[in-house]
């Protein structure tokens, strides 16, 4: 009678796998998915907290200056010394060796917007002592500015064959950029790839489970799970990076009144997700549950 039950048992061993019974020692579909939706969650917040400290290091940031910028004149009629910049060009003035600092430009050939700003460098702040001046009238004479030049960057309309004269008080470095091509009018910060992670997760998480196959009433090896969850915070930090870096030619236009050349690169949810699923091929306790 006992061998009859012995062998009863290793046959309903045999023919019930015991990955969709019960494994002391495996880990539950459903409890699986659930952790992973958890440690996902986890890491976008994290990849969301890193782009928004990022974009809100403005205060540190440092803007490059240009070796062909303009010195401003110590005379308070100087000769026009800079052009008003056209299509995606930039014109510098430099005023960081401090002391009163005179610029006028060329007349303006054509009505045109520009964005006048004072921008933060390794010598100087953004919040500067600077004025200017956009008419006929100060295409000649002595300088005569009223209008504070803001590090705000806000767009300023210049009539044809009027000129744009600055008076700097204090040391200052000044960028002017068309308006149109301005950084500033780029979408600001990391706000609309935050939208698009948040947006899409839900479907994302959808796709990681189809693609992972990953079972609720089926037992799996601890081992495959704990490669699984490494692989998916890997993945995250890959992406958080990536988009990170992609942000610093961003900030550039942002911060520094540059023109945007490109936009900052978010790795797209779904293919994350199906890269993560993919990972997690976990692999089913065996026979006696282990």
């Amino acid at each position: 009678m006992t061998t009859k039950f012995n062998i009863f048992i290793i046959l309903l061993i045999v023919l019930v796998n015991c990955a969709d019974i019960y494994s002391p020692f495996g880990v539950k579909g459903k409890d699986a998915k659930k952790e992973i939706g958890d440690l996902n969650t986890n890491l976008t917040i994290l990849t969301s907290t890193t782009l928004i400290s990022s974009d809100a290091s403005r205060n540190n940031f440092k803007c490059q200056t240009d070796p062909t910028a303009v010195v401003g004149s110590t005379n308070i009629n100087p000769a026009a010394n800079f052009t008003i910049p056209s299509d995606a060009n930039t014109t510098d003035l430099d005023s960081r060796s401090g002391g009163i600092r005179y610029f006028r430009s060329n007349a303006s050939s054509q009505a045109t917007s520009v964005v006048i700003q004072s921008i933060p460098t390794e010598t100087t702040n953004s919040t500067v002592s600077c004025t200017y001046a956009i008419s006929p009238v100060a295409c000649s004479g002595a300088i005569n500015t009223s209008v504070s030049v803001s590090s705000s960057g806000l767009s300023t309309f210049v009539t044809a064959g009027s000129c744009i004269a600055i008076t700097c008080t204090s040391a200052a470095y000044i960028r002017i950029l068309p308006a149109n091509v301005s950084g500033i009018n780029a979408p600001t910060s990391s706000n609309p790839f935050q939208f698009f992670i948040f947006s899409f997760r839900f479907l994302a998480s959808s796709i990681f489970n189809d693609i992972s196959g990953i079972k609720d009433d089926t037992y799996y090896t601890e081992e495959s799970f704990k490669k699984c969850k490494n692989s998916v915070t890997e993945l995250s930090l890959l992406s958080s990076s990536i988009s990170v870096n992609s942000l610093l030619p961003f900030r550039d236009a942002l911060f520094c009144n540059k023109p945007v050349t490109s936009f900052p690169i978010q790795v797209n949810p779904f293919l994350e997700s199906a890269l993560k699923g993919n990972e997690c091929k976990l692999e089913e306790v065996n026979l006696i549950g282990f």
